[in-house]
Formats: structure tokens, sequence, C-alpha cells
């Protein structure tokens, strides 16, 4: 079983409207724990820091940080943009989620884990291994697409369960999606946020 806790990801300032999202994840899971790995972080205390320094993103930076921080706790991980809906217990049977933005790409804005979760490991190792370019997807989306896909151990939700709209398409109220657990906002923050 998943561990109740909920881990972010934050740059120094975060946006007074996440900071409200992130209290309404917290009022939604009452009793659980809650982790906030805000930068700058010292890298010599991450099996993934000596990787730091090639980031050139916030979103490279929390991409390993959150693939650390679930595969060392457990725990479910939210992007700071995912507006709430919906309480996730019943998600926590589950030794590892991930939900598909369109049916193919496995995006890491949300997941959870078992601690020590093999999913979660081989994508660390992957990596460490050099699977590394410029892109920020590298330590986001494209690598748990190669990485979990198709693994037993992982269920992918479909499209509706955080993903009801893509990035290209105009925001909706969070009415329009009452069957949700979360909506991810697209806010694409990363782009401003420097390593």
């Amino acid at each position: 079983m998943i561990p109740r806790i909920l881990h972010r990801v934050v740059p120094l300032e975060v946006p007074p409207l996440f900071d409200e999202w992130w209290g309404q994840w917290k009022a939604l899971h009452r009793g659980w724990g809650y982790a906030t790995w805000r930068d700058p972080l010292n890298p010599d205390e991450w099996e993934l820091g000596p990787l730091f320094e090639r980031c050139a993103t916030g979103a490279q930076l929390a991409g390993l940080v959150r693939l650390e921080a679930v595969w060392r706790m457990g725990g479910v991980y939210v992007d700071m943009d995912m507006e709430p809906q919906l309480p996730i217990d019943d998600l926590l049977d589950n030794a590892c989620f991930i939900g598909t933005e369109d049916g193919a790409i496995l995006t890491d804005a949300m997941f959870g884990a078992t601690r020590n979760h093999p999913g979660i490991r081989a994508c660390m190792d992957r990596l460490l291994d050099g699977y590394w370019s410029d892109n920020p997807s590298d330590t986001g989306p494209r690598l748990t697409t190669d990485v979990l896909r198709g693994r037993s151990d992982v269920t992918v939700l479909d499209r509706e369960a955080f993903y009801p709209y893509s990035w290209e398409e105009p925001h909706l109220a969070a009415e329009a999606f009452p069957n949700s657990y979360a909506i991810h906002r697209w806010n694409h923050s990363w782009k401003d946020w420097q390593a």
C-alpha cells in the first residue's frame, strides 16, 4: 500500500494560488504526512544529487527530486499546478500509479508509489546511467513513459484522472471535470524557474 504522504517540489517563491491549492490538498487528506522539497537543495543529500548541476530548468531539478523522494519514502507526488478535486485514498491500494495525458504519454505531474518501488528505482537508474539531454522532459514525461509503460506493477490511470484537457486546449472551470481527482493546469512554471 502506498503511504499517506503528499510530496511537492517548489522553487524558493511559490505563487499564492499554488500555496492555496496545497492547503486544499491537505484539507482533502487530513492525517496524512506532507513533504515540501524547496529549492535550493543540497545535492550531497541526494543519490541523484550529482545530476543537479546538469539541470537547466526547475522542471529538470523537480523531476529528479520527485522521483527520489517518492522512492525513498513512498507516497504521492503532486505538481504545484495540480488543482485538487477529490480525495485520492482509493488509489493507495496500487503499488504504483501514474496518469496519462493523452493515452500514450505517462506524465509525472502526479504519481504515487510504495517505498522503494522497482519502477521508480528503474527511472532513477536510467538517469544515473546517462539518460539525459537538454530536453526538460528527460527527467519527466519522456523518462516515465519510456520506463514505466507496460510494467505489470504500475497502474496507468486514464486521462480524466489528472489531465482532463491537454496543454493546447483552453482551461475550463473545475466544475467541468467532476470525476477528476485533480486537474493539471499546465502552468509551465518551469519556463521561468532556472535551477
